[in-house]
């Protein structure tokens, strides 16, 4: 699990240091600021996941999660003299399935600990972007390894290697993570190795899901390819379903259509959804209606089915012990839906799935507090963080963590308002409820 994340000159925030747990909620006004956070998780697994390995940090180009333009956009206040650094815990549970019983003994029941601190800098003259610095720490405040970049030369070196200054390890760096080759094995280095190796693949593998999906075809071509991520768009979310309906047997089989029907069903939505085929090489995706029993084709029900599809279908195909980043799951979906979401995001986390989500619903919120209040999930798996301009500190942004009790309550009040908006609104018209009887005195109340 990412377990907390540090940023300096990053976007829109100077500074930032938040701490994770299973389901993560960012909530807030416009331009507040929540997407930057989320930004720091996209741009390391859109990095990992480039073909060039000798790129620090991927900001735009083919086949990115996400485009974030250029080094002034992303440093804070544009000012690009400013060093960027984004700095992110993990406890991870490293694999031990092809490995002998001596080297399994030697990780932790309780998994590693430890912490990637990544540097960057921008130098003008080639527009290039430098990984000043790579640091790895192991356990928690131990640094394992840190590299720095040498000038002249244009390459990382290592500074510092478990505190020794001979016998250090030769050392090249893919993307940001350094990887090692060793001389002789040692329990420090085999467990370094495996920290680096497992955090790498679990950003690499990190699912995100933007705030704009591709709206759907009415039929879609049978590609022959088994996508492992449905992508920010959603678009590979529909070859998905069909490739699991059709294609998959056995273990493999996930059942994505049945799981996603289920979900529609309790929000209201539908009664079904399959894949039907067409030819050999086209296939449509076909809703019962929940009431009227009609089939018909996505193109043709609600926007919101089709926009939120994509996020059942990631969620659904994800394994247990990755991470799912969603921005605005709730557009174009009707109040009771918006709360089963919170249904389905428990149920991810249930399932050992962590959640990154940015969100302005307060249905989906609800829900999820229940779940608190009824025990089904600890507060302590919760974690809400309002994100505003503070109007008192020259629109500086902030972040506020808002922890839940173990009724589902909040245990600390809103800086602003953003949900009590619906409380406001209520007085509002009780005051105006109470002001016309006054001017139209007894006879003009109504019984109501």
């Amino acid at each position: 699990m990412i377990t907390n994340l540090h940023t300096k000159n990053f976007r829109a925030f100077e500074e930032l240091n938040l701490n994770f747990s299973k389901i993560n909620l960012f909530l807030g006004p416009n331009n507040a600021g929540k997407s930057s956070i989320l930004s720091a998780l996209i741009i390391l697994s859109q990095t990992l996941k480039c073909s060039d390995r000798n790129a620090p940090i991927l900001l735009t180009g083919d086949g990115v999660m996400k485009d974030f333009g250029t080094y002034g956009d992303l440093v804070f206040k544009n000012e690009t003299k400013r060093e960027i650094t984004i700095s992110l815990g993990f406890n991870t549970q490293p694999s031990t399935g092809k490995l002998t019983p001596v080297l399994r003994g030697f990780i932790p029941k309780e998994g590693i600990n430890g912490n990637i601190k990544l540097e960057y800098k921008y130098r003008p003259k080639n527009h290039k972007i430098i990984l000043k610095s790579c640091e790895v720490e192991m356990p928690l405040g131990e640094i394992a390894i840190k590299t720095k970049y040498i000038e002249h030369s244009e390459k990382p070196v290592i500074e510092t290697y478990f505190k020794q200054k001979k016998e250090l390890p030769q050392m090249r760096v893919n993307n940001f993570s350094p990887q090692l080759f060793f001389r002789k094995f040692e329990e420090n280095s085999f467990l370094l190795d495996r920290f680096i190796i497992d955090i790498t693949d679990h950003l690499r593998k990190i699912e995100y899901i933007g705030p704009f999906r591709e709206s759907p075809n009415r039929i879609y071509p049978f590609s022959g390819e088994s996508p492992a991520f449905a992508g920010e768009q959603g678009k590979r979310a529909v070859e998905m379903l069909a490739e699991d309906y059709y294609r998959r047997r056995g273990k493999k089989k996930i059942d994505l259509a049945e799981k996603v029907s289920n979900w529609f069903k309790e929000s209201g939505i539908a009664e079904e959804i399959y894949v039907k085929r067409l030819t050999e090489k086209y296939f449509e995706i076909i809703l019962t209606h929940i009431y009227s029993k009609e089939k018909e084709n996505l193109v043709d029900v609600g926007f919101g089915c089709g926009q939120v599809l994509p996020i059942l279908v990631a969620g659904y195909n994800l394994k247990p012990g990755r991470t799912l980043v969603v921005e605005q799951p709730e557009i174009h979906l009707h109040p009771k839906a918006q709360a089963e979401l919170g249904t389905f995001f428990k149920d991810l986390a249930l399932n050992d799935i962590q959640l990154f989500i940015e969100t302005h619903s307060e249905h989906l919120l609800l829900r999820l507090q229940s779940y608190v209040a009824s025990g089904d999930l600890k507060p302590e798996d919760v974690k809400v963080y309002y994100v505003y301009s503070n109007k008192d500190k020259d629109g500086k942004k902030e972040t506020v963590e808002l922890p839940l009790n173990d009724k589902g309550y909040f245990s600390k009040e809103w800086p602003e308002g953003f949900f009590p908006e619906r409380l406001n609104e209520a007085i509002k018209i009780e005051e105006a409820l109470s002001n016309k009887s006054k001017k139209n005195g007894p006879r003009g109340r109504s019984c109501s």
